[in-house]
């Protein structure tokens, strides 16, 4: 069997001045990286500018001091896929690929810096929880895994959900303390 890797697809907005990304790709990988019975995951990666998200939602959310800091989504039968994204990823041609579906958020650097949330920090916690929710591997039941970042306590929120294939099946969620990772 080959060497498992992960392939990703990545598009990648432009940010005004003094917001940032707190991950790479190649961050985001690693913690992907050998989690398949196959041999390839493929991660469609959109790092969007924050201002271009619900805006009801980010306002609300943003003057409760919590700011959103990805999402992932894992569907087996890919379901939330447009047929553009079917037919022109580097998945095209795959038998049944395994894609993960990810939106990473920009933060202002004054954010960052009065948190200290760092990209070192969340790619620990996403690995962490990634362990929780995929103990198995992939591929697995459907599953949606988010990061909030709460500047207030400066803690970051995970919460993850799985689905069954007939609903809702469990959820989880777990604050992480910034100052203990």
């Amino acid at each position: 069997m080959a060497k498992q890797k992960v392939v990703s697809q990545i598009t990648k907005y432009k940010l005004p001045q003094g917001q940032s990304f707190l991950l790479e790709s190649k961050d985001l990988e690693a913690c992907l990286s050998g989690r398949s019975k196959k041999d390839t995951i493929y991660l469609d990666l959109v790092f969007q500018d924050r201002l271009l998200t619900n805006k009801k939602l980010r306002d609300r959310l943003e003057t409760q001091g919590h700011y959103q800091l990805l999402k992932f989504r894992y569907d087996p039968e890919n379901k939330g896929m447009t047929e553009w994204q079917h037919e022109n990823g580097p998945w095209k041609g795959a038998k049944k690929p395994i894609i993960v579906e990810g939106w990473i958020y920009d933060l202002s650097k004054d954010l960052t810096s009065k948190t200290g949330v760092n990209g070192k920090k969340i790619q620990k916690i996403l690995t962490v929880q990634l362990n929780k929710l995929l103990k198995k591997g992939l591929p697995s039941k459907a599953w949606k895994l988010s990061l909030l970042l709460s500047s207030k306590d400066k803690t970051v929120e995970c919460s993850s959900v799985t689905w069954n294939g007939h609903g809702e099946e469990a959820e989880a969620k777990q604050i992480v303390s910034l100052d203990k990772v």
